[in-house]
């Protein structure tokens, strides 16, 4: 069975090979197979473009945050039912912020809103040489083209008239 998965990637990453030039950084790999697995598991069509592909990887890794396999996240309002939506909205908004702010990719608690929760789609660090009293924690996305698809998505929840001016 894993010769015969391992065949259907080969085949899939010959298909796509706007996918496979991605891999040669070493966690764009991991992303690919894990992505080619969850959707090779459920008998889903694997990504066929960049945009489905991470769609694909955010969608696993809510899943995984919501500990629950059964969940159907065939759009990121699903999340409602776990109460979970305005939280998404919040890391999509900070990773928008990020990007519109000169590629800010560490996230100190001042840019943090109270009740923030990660989602599993940022990792919270704790500074290991802060001279100051107690720890200071940052927060950053697992990778810049995670940050850069969440805020794409922030900037497709938008009306369009804001979308139209951002552009401009």
């Amino acid at each position: 069975k894993d010769s015969e998965e391992r065949q259907g990637l080969e085949r899939y990453l010959s298909c796509y090979p706007h996918i496979r030039t991605m891999m040669y950084v070493p966690l764009n790999s991991v992303i690919v197979v894990e992505v080619y697995h969850q959707c090779h598991d459920k008998d889903k069509p694997a990504p066929k473009t960049m945009t489905e592909l991470y769609t694909s990887l955010v969608r696993t890794l809510l899943i995984r945050y919501l500990k629950d396999e059964e969940v159907m996240l065939e759009t990121y309002e699903a999340l409602q039912t776990y109460d979970k939506y305005e939280k998404f909205c919040q890391v999509c908004r900070i990773a928008y912020d990020g990007i519109a702010n000169n590629q800010q990719i560490i996230f100190y608690k001042s840019n943090i809103p109270d009740g923030f929760e990660t989602l599993d789609l940022m990792q919270k660090v704790h500074e290991l040489y802060y001279v100051d009293k107690g720890d200071r924690v940052s927060y950053n996305f697992l990778h810049l083209t995670i940050q850069e698809y969440l805020a794409a998505v922030h900037l497709s929840m938008q009306p369009m008239d804001v979308q139209i001016q951002h552009f401009k």
